[in-house]
């Protein structure tokens, strides 16, 4: 897998496979083995791997190197993407949006401000993220609904404050 993607470093590339899905990990998993450095092991895994995972490791790439000469408000440092990786993954986070997409829960992070020091309107985040402004909208409007209903069944004290504040000023918008 390193090999594969020689051009970036190590961490990047680690971060990366972070942000797959459990089915994509999965492949990547088959394709090079547990320590990502393996020759191919399964030869439909293979092929599985190819033109659409390695799209999205593209993608993802993108994100966690921008190109330098972008304009600065459409980068997103990576210290951050670690933030948000850490809190997406967090027990409360994750209880709540385990349904989502890893890569969609870190795009409610950073529209939110849920980490790092700014809230990243929708369209820096479609740059970013080469998404659609409309598919962004509608990603969003699904994990806040989500959201909404589930606070019934939480605790006050299991709803996290960011979060909360989150769903009320999407209210207001």
């Amino acid at each position: 897998m390193y090999e594969y993607y020689d051009s970036y470093d190590k961490e990047d590339v680690d971060l990366a496979l972070a942000l797959l899905n459990k089915k994509e990990m999965a492949t990547v998993k088959k394709r090079f083995g547990d320590d990502f450095v393996s020759p191919p092991l399964d030869p439909i895994a293979n092929q599985k791997f190819g033109a659409n995972l390695s799209k999205k490791m593209n993608k993802l790439f993108d994100i966690i190197c921008p190109d330098p000469s972008l304009h600065p408000e459409h980068a997103i440092k990576k210290e951050n993407i670690l933030e948000a990786l850490a809190l997406a993954k967090s027990e409360d986070f994750s209880n709540i949006f385990s349904d989502f997409e890893l890569i969609d829960q870190i795009l409610f992070i950073f529209r939110y401000g849920l980490v790092g020091d700014q809230e990243y309107n929708i369209t820096t985040l479609a740059y970013v993220f080469r998404y659609t402004t409309t598919s962004i909208k509608e990603t969003l409007k699904e994990m806040l609904n989500h959201y909404k209903n589930i606070l019934s069944d939480l605790k006050p004290n299991e709803i996290s404050n960011k979060l909360l504040r989150a769903l009320i000023k999407e209210r207001k918008d």
